[in-house]
């Protein structure tokens, strides 16, 4: 997902990130942002939790979000003013077969 941030002039990028998970088997929902689309900042988690990547492979096979190179889902990235605000789905409650919406606000 991606936004631009008209006030700062700051085009933020998120998008579901296994870096620190050498089996690929954790994705945590992470924001970047770029002044000039060629320099980014370092990623920042937005959720604190991982989801499963089995789970979200499966949400775009099934659910057919249209995303046939990586994950599916419900996610979105909204920024203004120098706030940023990404929502992603959080599949921590497996068992009850449900998918929450998260968001975060990060400066």
């Amino acid at each position: 997902a991606a936004a631009l941030d008209a006030a700062s002039r700051r085009l933020w990028v998120c998008y579901y990130d296994t870096s620190g998970d050498s089996k690929r088997g954790r994705a945590w929902y992470s924001c970047t942002s770029s002044r000039d689309g060629r320099g980014w900042t370092k990623p920042v988690r937005a959720a604190r939790d991982s989801a499963s990547t089995d789970v979200l492979w499966e949400d775009a096979r099934v659910y057919s979000y249209g995303d046939t190179i990586g994950f599916g889902g419900t996610t979105a990235v909204a920024a203004a003013d120098g706030t940023v605000h990404p929502f992603w789905i959080d599949t921590r409650d497996l068992e009850g077969k449900k998918q929450e919406i998260f968001g975060a606000t990060l400066p």
